[in-house]
C-alpha cells in the first residue's frame, strides 16, 4: 500500500472500514464521528497532529462545511473550488486524509443523482476533477473498507465532457483543468471561508504523508505522456489491457527463448496466439496455463515464423533472475478490462483499437509499471493499481519488480 506511508497503513485500513462500516450513515455528523474515532487524536490523516498546523485548521474547517452544508453544494461547488487550487490529486493537495474520505462517503448519493438525472454543459465542466477524485476515493474505500458495502458509482459518459476545451495534467495524467472551466459561482455561504483556508489547502505534506521524503516511506508520482495526435487523451488511456486465460503454451519450433500460447481474451473471434520470451524463467510450460493479464492492442508481429497478437504482462524481479505472471484476481473472466481508478484510463474509457507502433505508446506507459513493494505484490502504474471490477491485479511474489 502506498497511498500512505507503511507506519499509517493500520490507520488508514481502520479509518476506510470506519467509513464504510454502514451502507448509508444516518448523518453526516454521525460519519464524521465514526471517521475521528477510528483514528489517534493526532493522526496524520488529521492533519498531522498539532491543533495549530495549517493542515489541521483547514481539515477541521472543510469537516465543519460539510456537515453545516447540504451536499449538492458541497459536491458541486465546494469541492470544483477546492480540487482546482492547484490541480490536486487530493482536497489537501498530494497528501489523503481524513477530509477525503467522510466528503467522497457523504457525498456519493449527490454522484449517483447526478449520473441519474444528468447535468447541464456548465455544471459538467465545473465537474471534471471532481469525478476523478471521486472515482479514485470510492475505489479506495471499495478496496480497503467493506467492499460489499460500497456501491460503485458508474463514471458518466464520455460525451458529458467533450465540450470542454481546458486540458492540464490532473492525478499525473493528462485530462481537464475546472480552472478554466469554472463558471465563477461560489456558494455565498462558503465563500469568505473558502479565502480564509486558502493556505490550509497548500501546506506543506505532513511527515508521514505519501510523498514525505523519508527512510519509511517514498511515492512515485506519475505524469503519464501525452499521445502525439494531440487530442489530449493519455497514453496510458490508449492502451488495452485483458484478462486473458491460457489455454495451451508449447515451445516455439524455432526459437529456443519463445513459448507459443493460446490465449481467451473474450473476443468472439475465438483465442489469439501470442508468442513469449519465457523459457529461461519459466521452463514448464505446464506452469503458465491459466489465469493473465495481456496487452491485446498492440500490433501483430511475426516472430520466427509465427504471428504474435497480443503480449502477457509478466513480473521481473529487480535483479532480473525472477519471472512471474500478472494475474488477475479471482472471479475475473477472459475479456475483462483492467483499468487505473481517478485517470483517463478508467473503468469507462475506450482504449485505441490498435497502438501506433512508431509512437511507442506502451513502450512509454510500460516504463511506469511495476509491483508493489509490499507483499500483496500488487500491479501498478506508478502508485495505481491495475483494477479490474473484482479488484486488483497481483504477481504472486515478486515485489518492487518492473511489469513488461
Amino acid at each position: 500500500m502506498t497511498i500512505v506511508s507503511p507506519n499509517l497503513c493500520p490507520e488508514w485500513v481502520a479509518l476506510c472500514r470506519a467509513a464504510t462500516a454502514r451502507n448509508r450513515f444516518e448523518s453526516v455528523s454521525e460519519l464524521v464521528t465514526a471517521c475521528r474515532q477510528a483514528l489517534p487524536t493526532h493522526s496524520e490523516l488529521l492533519g498531522g497532529g498539532s491543533l495549530q498546523s495549517e493542515r489541521t485548521k483547514f481539515i477541521e474547517r472543510m469537516l465543519e462545511r460539510l456537515q453545516r452544508e447540504s451536499l449538492e453544494t458541497f459536491a458541486g461547488k465546494v469541492l470544483p473550488d477546492v480540487l482546482a487550487r492547484g490541480e490536486k490529486t487530493f482536497l489537501c493537495g498530494p497528501v489523503v486524509t481524513a477530509l477525503d474520505v467522510a466528503a467522497a462517503r457523504a457525498t456519493a448519493p449527490v454522484f449517483e443523482t447526478w449520473v441519474k438525472d444528468g447535468l447541464d454543459a456548465a455544471q459538467r465542466s465545473n465537474l471534471v476533477q471532481v469525478w476523478r477524485w471521486f472515482d479514485l476515493m470510492q475505489n479506495l474505500l471499495h478496496r480497503y473498507g467493506h467492499a460489499d458495502r460500497v456501491e460503485l458509482v458508474p463514471l458518466p459518459p464520455k460525451a458529458w465532457f467533450r465540450s470542454t476545451t481546458a486540458q492540464a495534467p490532473m492525478f499525473g495524467v493528462a485530462g481537464l483543468s475546472s480552472t478554466a472551466a469554472r463558471s465563477g459561482t461560489e456558494s455565498q455561504s462558503g465563500q469568505q471561508e473558502d479565502q480564509e483556508t486558502r493556505a490550509g489547502v497548500e501546506a506543506a505534506p505532513a511527515p508521514g504523508s505519501a510523498v514525505a521524503s523519508s527512510k519509511t516511506a517514498k511515492t512515485t508520482r506519475v505524469e503519464t505522456p501525452k499521445d502525439a495526435s494531440g487530442d489530449g487523451r493519455s497514453d496510458l488511456a490508449r492502451v488495452d489491457i485483458r484478462v486473458g486465460e491460457i489455454l495451451t503454451a508449447k515451445p516455439h519450433p524455432d526459437a529456443d527463448a519463445l513459448y507459443v500460447e493460446e490465449i481467451d481474451i473474450g473476443r468472439d473471434s475465438g483465442p489469439v496466439t501470442v508468442c513469449s520470451g519465457l523459457r529461461k524463467y519459466i521452463p514448464d510450460a505446464a506452469e503458465l496455463l491459466g489465469p493473465c493479464i495481456v496487452v491485446a492492442n498492440l500490433k501483430p508481429v511475426k516472430m520466427r515464423g509465427i504471428v504474435s497478437e497480443a503480449m502477457v504482462l509478466c513480473a521481473t524481479s529487480a535483479d532480473g533472475t525472477q519471472v512471474e505472471l500478472v494475474k488477475p484476481p479471482p472471479g475475473a473472466k477472459p475479456g475483462d478490462r483492467v483499468y487505473f481508478p481517478g485517470t483517463d484510463a478508467d473503468r469507462d474509457n475506450q482504449p485505441d483499437a490498435q497502438l501506433n507502433p512508431k509512437k511507442k505508446i506502451f513502450e512509454k506507459v510500460a516504463e511506469h509499471f511495476r509491483t508493489s513493494t509490499d507483499p500483496s505484490c500488487e500491479a501498478r502504474y506508478g502508485d495505481i493499481p491495475f483494477t479490474t471490477d473484482k479488484g486488483p491485479c497481483r504477481a504472486a511474489t515478486i515485489q518492487g519488480g518492473t511489469i513488461r
